[in-house]
């Protein structure tokens, strides 16, 4: 549960095995691991595309750790800024 989060975007494209994978994997350099299909996806066969593809995945990341602090049985309350801040309340949620 996400104290202060008033929305989440799902992220679309994905397998259901592949974005549970992506869920479990945490780390900023991605090559060879469950999220460079992100990457992937919106660099769109276009090498000159780097910045976006970069910038949207990471985006799409975001989204992918939300739902999973979600759904989680912690509390985590959050601050918004241009890189969203999550700090576990040390609650439960029942």
């Amino acid at each position: 549960m996400v104290i202060g989060l008033t929305r989440n975007k799902r992220v679309n494209g994905f397998t259901d095995e592949q974005l549970n994978l992506m869920r479990a994997f945490d780390n900023y350099y991605w090559q060879g691991t469950p999220l460079i299909p992100l990457y992937d996806y919106y660099l769109n066969g276009d090498k000159d595309n780097h910045d976006y593809a970069v910038e949207e995945a990471g985006k799409a990341a975001g989204r992918l750790q939300k739902e999973v602090l979600i759904n989680d049985k912690r509390t985590f309350e959050t601050e918004e800024g241009y890189t969203r801040k999550y700090r576990w309340t040390r609650a439960e949620a029942n």
